[in-house]
C-alpha cells in the first residue's frame, strides 16, 4: 500500500528501523490461495531475520475478501466477524478487541507495507503450510478452521443468552431476552424470522422453503422463545464448523455456538460440474454454474468461491458478489446475471473463470478472448 506525505513516512521509516531491516537470500517465495498463485507486481515476499515470511498486506487481504484501511500509523484489517490493528515496526496487535504480540515485526519495503502472512491469514481463518524445498505457501481458505481462530458468537445488547440443542440434524435455537425487554408477540410468527448458516466461517442462507417446518415456542417467564426444526447441513467429505446467525425483522439478533460437523467419507460428493459464459452485450454477461449432486439451500454467492483469471493474471477488480444470483434447485444451476465483462485494452486479453464449492476441488470454464482495441 501506497503512502504520500512527510507524516506517514516518517512514522513508516521509524518502523523499519525499530524492526531489524535483514531479508534472507534465494529465489523469489511464490503464495498460492487456494491453489491459484497470487500476483505481487511490484513487491515480492520476503523472509526476515526471524524466519517469517513477510508479503505486501493488500493483496493477501483482498484476495481474502478483507479490507485494509491507514490511520495515523494504525494499520485495520477487516473481514465480517474479523478487526485487526498491526502496527509498522512494532511487535504487537490487536484482534477483535484483544491484543497479542506478534514473533516478527510489521515494515515498510519500496513503500509497500509487509506484513507476517501465517498471522494475517490465519486470523482471517485460513490454513497456511510452508513448502521450503519449492519456496512455496499454499493458503486454503476452503476447511474448518479452530474454534479458537473464529470470532466469538455475537449477540445484540437486549439478548441475554443463546443456547443451541442438536438431535439428529435438527437444530433448535433458545434465545433468552433481557429481563427489561417486553415480550413481543412478534416473536412468536415463523414468518419474522431469518436463520442463516455459517458455514467454515462463510454465510449461505438456509433458504425460505424452511420456513414451513419451523416451530415457535415462547416463554414468557424465560423471557425467550425457541426456534426449532433449523436443519443441520449435510456431512460432507471434509470437516465443517457450523454456526447459526437470527434476524428478526431484518436487523440481526443473536449468533449460536460453533459446533463440528464430522467429515463421512461416503458422502455424496457435490461440486461444480461446468460453467457457462454468456455474453449478454459488450459490457456484460451472465455466469451459469451447473451442480452435481444435490448441494439444496446452501448455495449462494457467498458458498461458492469464484475468481476471474485475464492473461494467467487473476484479476483483483472482479467482485462476483455484487451481482444478482438466482439458484435453480430443479436444475441445480447458480447464475450470476449481469457481470462486468472485461473491457478492451492494447493487447488481446484471455478471460477464464475459476468456481470453488465449499471444500471440493477448483472448475474453470473454456477460456474466450477479448480482442485487443
Amino acid at each position: 500500500m501506497k503512502y504520500k506525505g512527510s507524516i506517514f513516512l516518517l512514522i513508516l521509516l521509524l518502523g523499519v528501523f525499530a524492526c531489524s531491516a535483514v531479508y534472507a537470500q534465494g529465489p523469489d517465495i511464490a503464495v498460492f490461495l487456494d491453489d491459484i498463485e497470487v500476483a505481487f507486481p511490484d513487491q515480492r515476499p520476503v523472509i526476515d531475520e526471524n524466519s517469517r515470511t513477510l508479503v505486501p498486506i493488500r493483496f493477501i487481504v483482498q484476495e481474502m475478501r478483507g479490507y485494509v484501511t491507514w490511520d495515523d500509523g494504525r494499520i485495520q484489517i477487516q473481514k465480517p466477524g474479523i478487526d485487526i490493528s498491526i502496527f509498522v515496526g512494532e511487535s504487537r496487535a490487536v484482534v477483535n478487541g484483544r491484543e497479542v504480540t506478534l514473533d516478527t515485526c510489521p515494515v515498510v519495503i519500496n513503500e509497500r507495507t509487509m506484513v507476517p502472512l501465517r498471522f494475517i491469514s490465519e486470523r482471517l481463518g485460513a490454513e497456511v503450510n510452508w513448502d521450503g524445498k519449492r519456496r512455496r505457501v499454499y493458503i486454503n481458505t476452503r476447511f474448518a478452521p479452530d474454534k479458537s481462530l473464529l470470532p466469538e458468537p455475537r449477540k445484540r445488547e437486549h439478548v441475554k443468552d443463546v443456547k443451541m440443542e442438536i438431535q439428529g440434524n435438527s437444530v433448535t435455537l433458545e434465545i433468552k431476552f433481557q429481563d427489561n425487554v417486553r415480550f413481543n408477540e412478534e416473536w412468536l410468527n415463523p414468518k419474522n424470522w431469518y436463520i442463516a448458516a455459517e458455514i467454515n466461517g462463510q454465510m449461505g442462507a438456509l433458504g425460505f422453503d424452511y420456513y414451513d417446518g419451523i416451530e415457535i415456542y415462547g416463554d414468557r417467564e424465560k423471557n425467550a422463545v425457541k426456534i426449532s426444526n433449523l436443519k443441520l447441513p449435510s456431512p460432507t467429505r471434509s470437516r465443517q464448523v457450523v454456526s447459526y446467525h437470527a434476524y428478526l425483522k431484518g436487523p440481526f439478533v443473536a449468533q449460536s455456538d460453533y459446533v463440528y460437523i464430522e467429515p463421512d467419507p461416503k458422502a455424496e460428493i457435490i461440486s461444480v460440474e461446468s460453467i457457462t459464459v454468456i455474453k449478454k452485450n459488450e459490457t456484460h454477461e451472465d455466469i451459469i454454474l451447473k451442480f452435481s449432486g444435490n448441494p439444496g439451500h446452501f448455495v449462494t454467492s457467498q458458498t461458492v468461491t469464484m475468481i476471474r483469471k485475464i492473461n494467467n493474471f487473476r484479476d483483483t477488480l472482479f467482485n462476483h458478489t455484487n451481482y444478482r444470483t438466482d439458484w435453480d434447485g430443479s436444475n441445480l444451476t447458480l447464475k450470476f446475471s449481469n457481470v462486468d465483462r472485461p473491457r478492451p485494452t492494447e493487447e488481446k486479453q484471455e478471460v477464464v473463470y475459476i468456481v470453488w464449492y465449499r471444500d471440493m476441488p477448483p472448475v474453470m470454464s473454456r477460456p474466450y478472448t477479448v480482442p485487443a482495441k
